[in-house]
This record gives structure tokens, C-alpha cells and sequence, in this order.
């Protein structure tokens, strides 16, 4: 149970800092195009 408890968790991580490298990709182009 940890272990797919741990797994759940890095999913978790790796989809906010996928989330989060979307934003910062995002945010430049919007201001260049702005």
C-alpha cells in the first residue's frame, strides 16, 4: 500500500511541475505576443 501510496505521489509531483513548466511557457509567449 506505501509503495502505490509513494508511486501516487510522485504522479502527483511530476503532473503540478509539468503544470507549472506549462505556466512559465505560456506566460512569456502571452507577453511577447501582447
Amino acid at each position: 500500500m506505501s509503495k502505490s501510496r509513494a508511486s501516487k505521489m510522485n504522479g502527483y509531483r511530476s503532473m503540478v511541475s509539468r503544470q507549472k513548466n506549462d505556466v512559465f511557457k505560456f506566460k512569456p509567449k502571452k507577453k511577447k505576443k501582447g
